[in-house]
């Protein structure tokens, strides 16, 4: 992904802002294991990158 909405609304609250989006995109993980899925992420627009990229594997 190259845009992230919640990546603009966190960021107008500048690095605590994207640190506390950060922690929130971690709960990414849990929702794709409930799913059946395991997720990487290389990649975290919350964490300063420029895209978040997804990497999932079915468990």
């Amino acid at each position: 992904m190259t845009y992230c909405p919640m990546g603009d609304v966190w960021s107008q609250y500048g690095k605590a802002g994207m640190d506390i989006g950060h922690l929130y995109c971690e709960i990414d993980h849990i929702l794709f294991e409930a799913f059946g899925m395991k997720l990487e992420r290389p990649y975290c627009i919350a964490k300063g990158d420029k895209i978040c990229k997804f990497n999932l594997k079915m468990l």
